[in-house]
């Protein structure tokens, strides 16, 4: 657990932000936009079963669950690792 000391609190911070946007807000938005685009789902159980839906795609690890509830928390790192080359290599370029 000695790694665990190591990581930036904004890191850590922004990564659980993500994975909660991602496994508690896209699916809310999914279905509000899907709503307003393509109308209304069709199934009866509007966005229980949507979100149900995500969910078991998500456990049987097919790429539209898992890109829908990841989604967020792999822009975040990719994003973390762009600023981190950044932050560490570009500015050595440019300073030599």
């Amino acid at each position: 657990m000695e790694f665990l000391k190591r990581l930036p609190l904004p890191w850590v911070i922004g990564s659980l932000c993500a994975l909660l946007v991602g496994l508690l807000v896209v699916p809310v938005a999914v279905y509000w936009v899907g709503g307003r685009v393509i109308g209304e789902y069709l199934d009866p159980g509007g966005l229980l079963a949507l979100w149900g839906s995500i969910y078991g795609d998500a456990v049987r690890l097919r790429g539209a669950g898992l890109i829908l509830l990841l989604g967020p928390l792999i822009l975040f790192q990719i994003s973390w690792l762009g600023l981190w080359v950044r932050k560490n290599y570009l500015s050595q370029l440019g300073q030599k």
